[in-house]
């Protein structure tokens, strides 16, 4: 028979369209109906009754739209929680092509814009869509069962929520930032990035324009150890064409190390930034070692 909704024509009776979801009306007794609602309450396991009704009153489960809090709120923790790990390798994938993006192009502050829109816009979309996104996943399942005449112990194993989720979209977390450090040494070695916030591994908050009332700070790559104790830093204002030397300082470095992160302007503390361009420059025994460069944007009071 064919489905009443897309038209897609589906094989072997199925109950529901392959193609849409949509509940197909085939001659079925009472038996074969409680069996798959049982399959159905084995694998969605705790909550059953929720997901049920949500299904339930609307005339496509696998399109329709429904609101779920836990999805809005936990988003892809509440993915793990249902294993549905498909879409988490998705989201960090789009997130990961971002910062890849943002690695070449040295967009961080656009990057930052639309990282920010993504994790509202992937809450919202779990909120809304997050039934029918568990109904879809379900009806896979589903099929795969009555295809291997799977036993209660698997369904369960393969459905019902998990703790072990959770932790596995964190595990997934954990490969997605080495991921971006690995990314982040092999394509911007040798460069000056500067930010607003510093972490226990470097600089958070990397951008290129900052306002006359940011802190900001700098962090440098070497690409290889520098073999010096001290490093110069030299900040210069550049005013038409010309480079105007704003401060200079000496950093204490570790001969080892391949880089380092520092405080850099405070305007609580430094005489205060003007509107304009800025270039930081970092030498050894007068040979210039790094450069970069950043914006001031604003008023001073």
């Amino acid at each position: 028979m064919f489905c009443p909704n897309c038209g897609e024509e589906s094989v072997n009776n199925e109950r529901f369209c392959s193609s849409c979801g949509h509940q197909l009306i085939h001659e079925t007794n009472e038996e074969t109906e409680k069996d798959e609602e049982e399959i159905w309450s084995k694998f969605v396991g705790k909550n059953y009754d929720f997901y049920k009704y949500k299904w339930g009153s609307v005339d496509n489960p696998a399109k329709s739209t429904s609101w779920n809090w836990p999805a809005f709120l936990f988003g892809i923790f509440w993915l793990g929680y249902r294993k549905m790990y498909k879409p988490v390798f998705i989201i960090f994938g789009i997130y990961l092509a971002i910062d890849i993006f943002a690695i070449f192009t040295g967009l961080y502050d656009v990057a930052d814009l639309i990282n920010e829109g993504l994790m509202m816009g992937i809450s919202v979309c779990l909120g809304i869509y997050g039934n029918s996104l568990y109904y879809r996943h379900l009806r896979e399942k589903i099929v795969m069962f009555e295809d291997s005449q799977a036993d209660e112990q698997t369904i369960k194993y393969l459905g019902g929520a998990s703790k072990k989720g959770i932790f596995s979209v964190l595990g997934i977390l954990v490969g997605y930032l080495a991921i971006y450090s690995i990314l982040t040494t092999l394509f911007s070695s040798g460069s000056i990035v500067f930010g607003t916030n510093e972490g226990p591994s470097g600089i958070t908050d990397i951008k290129e324009t900052f306002s006359t009332e940011e802190v900001i700070y700098y962090e440098v790559d070497f690409g290889e150890p520098i073999d010096s104790t001290t490093v110069d830093v030299r900040l210069f204002y550049i005013e038409d064409d010309n480079e105007v030397i704003y401060t200079e300082f000496v950093e204490l470095v570790d001969p080892e190390w391949t880089g380092y992160y520092s405080y850099l302007y405070d305007p609580d503390i430094d005489y205060q930034l003007i509107s304009g361009t800025y270039l930081v420059r970092i030498y050894r025994d007068d040979v210039l070692l790094r450069e970069g460069n950043f914006e001031v944007t604003g008023e001073v009071y």
